[in-house]
This record gives C-alpha cells, structure tokens and sequence, in this order.
C-alpha cells in the first residue's frame, strides 16, 4: 500500500519537473564542442557536472544513497569510487543511478538514468501509461525527438540529442515506451567516454 500510495503521488512530482525544467526547441547539430546539458538537468542533474555539483543537487532534493539492488552493498563514498551508485528521495517512486568517469578536466557525471520502482501489483497496462506519458513530457520540452528506432511490436526508445557533442556520437537524452520494461530516462554523455583522461 505505501508502495501505491508513492507512485500515485511521485510521478506527477518529476513530470512536473520535466515540463518546467528548461526550454524546448530542437538542438542544433553536434559538432565536436563540449555538449549543452545545464538546461536539461532534471532534479539539478545533468551529466558533465562535477561530483560537488553532483553533491550539491542530491542533497538540494533530497536524495539518499540506497542499494542497486536487493542485497546490495552501500559504497562509502559513493561519488567518488568506481561503480553505480543508486539514490532516491523521500516520497518519490524513482532512482537515480549514476556514472562517473575521470576525464581530463577531472570527474564528471557521464551517464545518468531514473527509473521507477517496480510495483508488486505493476501491469503492462500501468507501465505503457506510464513510460507514453514520460515520452510526452521530454516531447513537450525538448521537441521532436532526433530519433526513433521500433525495435519490437511493442517496445519504442526516443533519443533527443544535445547541442555540441562529438559529430555522428552525440550526447542523448532517452525513454523507452513499453509495457515489459520500468519506465525511466536515461542521460547519456559520448563526448565524456572520448575525454577519459589517459594517464602516461
């Protein structure tokens, strides 16, 4: 029951966040410039930000680490070692995953993902409502997507690409429409992965 009870009034809670979140219009073509992200930070997060801002934005909303999985071990400093922490806020249904990487102008966030908590009672039906209104929401900030791809009969992903980036690999923002899959987003930072910094 608390489980139903968070989702009914989480959701509205980060949608909210998405449509007031920043400006719409669609980006301009990647070149290979450092991309855009503070105007699509969700939550005050947006990959390339520092472990501090990073830091800054969960406590601002207030974000908890929590385990990845079932079972799963809570890391010390989870900003700064290898690996994915997982955070959530009170009162929400959502996570928020995160990966660092140490690039030459020092740690940045590369790729984030929300997701909603699966639900004991969650049905295809609820997840498709869920993840279409997802999808309607980053349609009404960020435009129309940069791509689509119909990779099953009932299995849709959305990219939205970022001004600057590197040319033919841009940074994205993506959800999937689906009923199989929990909703959630994923931001992806490709110029990041070509800045990892190469030590002699």
């Amino acid at each position: 029951m608390m489980h139903a009870t968070r989702i009914r009034h989480s959701i509205p809670l980060l949608l909210a966040v998405l449509a007031l979140g920043g400006c719409g219009g669609k980006p301009e073509r990647p070149a290979d410039t450092r991309p855009e992200w503070r105007s699509a930070a969700i939550d005050g997060i947006a990959p390339l930000m520092s472990t501090r801002e990073v830091a800054a934005a969960l406590i601002r909303h207030g974000y908890v680490q929590t385990p990845c999985t079932s079972g799963g071990k809570m890391l010390a400093y989870p900003l700064d070692e290898a690996g994915h922490p997982c955070f959530e806020s009170a009162g929400r249904s959502t996570t928020i995953s995160l990966f660092f990487l140490e690039l030459n102008e020092g740690r940045r966030l590369a790729v984030v993902n929300f997701h909603w908590f699966e639900l004991p009672d969650a049905t295809d039906a609820k997840r498709l409502a869920v993840s279409s209104t997802i999808a309607k929401r980053l349609r009404a900030r960020f435009g129309k997507p940069s791509a689509t791809v119909d990779q099953l009969p009932d299995f849709r992903s959305l990219y939205w690409d970022r001004p600057g980036g590197r040319s033919g690999q841009p940074d994205t923002i993506s959800t999937s429409i689906s009923g199989k899959l929990s909703p959630g987003i994923t931001m992806t930072s490709m110029w990041a992965y070509a800045q990892v910094r190469r030590d002699p």
